[in-house]
């Protein structure tokens, strides 16, 4: 190989290096994982997704069977909650005994309501002080006498439906678990606070 046929090798392999190079900047930059607000496209989906994440997709674990999903607007065999207003729930009564389902209703105070609560249901749970720093308010004494006052249906309203709640932040009452908890869960939790007011 001459001098200058080695030269002629090296130029057009820096020719092609240099055609490339643009093609390949610009496809790493169209499917790199941005931040959804860095690109203007709704949704959040990048300019040419050549690689499918998995975020766009549903996914199962390894050997795992393929879940059965309900039609859409369909209800438990046991029936649909009727939406209520305040004053028509206050009314209501609890129909699960108190002694009843308390193993039931102790896990779900644990596992629902114990960070803000307390385990005694005094307010003083771990978010507590946070709540407080946050905007002033604290979680609810469930154990004091306004509380206590109030009717089982009331309760279940308020676990219903949240209390002075607002999802934007402007506010941290007590949210919704309407759709988080069935209507025996709700009652069980009911009988729970009563129990921890000595009831």
């Amino acid at each position: 190989m001459t001098k200058f046929s080695g030269l002629n090798w090296l130029r057009s392999r820096l020719g092609l290096a240099r055609a490339i190079a643009p093609a390949i900047v610009v496809a790493g930059l169209s499917t790199a994982c941005y931040a959804n607000n860095a690109w203007p496209i709704p949704g959040g989906q990048y300019w040419f997704d050549i690689f499918p994440e998995m975020h766009y997709q549903q996914w199962f674990r390894a050997q795992e069977p393929f879940r059965l999903y309900p039609p859409e607007g369909s209800v438990p065999t046991i029936g649909s909650e009727v939406p209520m207003d305040a004053p028509t729930a206050s009314k209501l009564t609890n129909p699960i005994p108190l002694t009843a389902n308390t193993d039931r209703g102790d896990k779900l105070f644990a596992i629902n309501c114990v960070v803000c609560h307390g385990e005694k249901g005094d307010g003083t749970g771990k978010a507590a002080a946070f709540l407080k720093a946050y905007n002033g308010k604290e979680p609810a004494n469930l154990t004091q006498a306004s509380t206590k006052a109030r009717s089982d249906g009331d309760i279940f309203y308020i676990l219903t439906n949240g209390l002075n709640y607002d999802p934007s932040g402007t506010t941290n009452g007590m949210p919704a678990f309407g759709k988080l908890l069935t209507t025996e869960d709700k009652w069980n939790l009911v009988n729970k606070v009563r129990r921890l007011q000595g009831g």
